[in-house]
C-alpha cells in the first residue's frame, strides 16, 4: 500500500495504481478536468501508465463557470 494525498484528503492506495484505475475504481470521469501530480499536469494519454508512488500529491482540476 502507498499514501498519497489527492485533493488534500490522504488516502491509501494498492501498489502501482495508475491514475486510469484510480479514476475507475471510483467511476470517476473526466470530461474537461485535468489531473496534477505534484503540480504537475499530467497528458490524458499518460494516465494509463502513470502509477502512482508513495507521498505523492494529486489534484483533480475542473474548469470552473463565472462571469
Amino acid at each position: 500500500m502507498i499514501e498519497v494525498t489527492i485533493n488534500g484528503e490522504k488516502t491509501n492506495l494498492d501498489d502501482n495504481t495508475t491514475i486510469t484505475q484510480y479514476l475507475d475504481n471510483l467511476n470517476i470521469q473526466l470530461g474537461y478536468a485535468a489531473i496534477a501530480v505534484n503540480q504537475d499536469i499530467i497528458s490524458k494519454h499518460k494516465y494509463h501508465e502513470y502509477q502512482l508512488k508513495e507521498g505523492d500529491i494529486i489534484e483533480i482540476l475542473t474548469p470552473m463557470q463565472g462571469g
